[in-house]
């Protein structure tokens, strides 16, 4: 991936944060800032809607040549540990 990605998201309640995301060593780092908040959160884990957008967005950079197969692959594999996870 040539850049960080961004999106902003808002919850059912109306609430709105920010996600960023950096492709580093084979991983993805998902970072999320709330509204108001100042700096961005390190630790909280993503939520499936957030791993899907991921997905979604690795695979439009992919058909534009600015994402590769790895990144698709580790995109859909936090899906799917996402998925493993919450069915236990």
């Amino acid at each position: 991936m040539r850049r960080d990605l961004n999106w902003k998201t808002k919850r059912e309640d109306g609430t709105a944060y920010e996600v960023r995301v950096i492709f580093f060593g084979k991983k993805f780092e998902i970072q999320f800032k709330e509204k108001d908040a100042e700096d961005w959160d390190h630790q909280r884990r993503p939520s499936r809607e957030d791993l899907v957008q991921l997905l979604e967005t690795m695979e439009r950079y992919y058909n534009r040549r600015r994402a590769s197969l790895i990144e698709i692959a580790a995109a859909k594999k936090m899906l799917d540990e996402f998925d493993e996870n919450t069915k236990l």
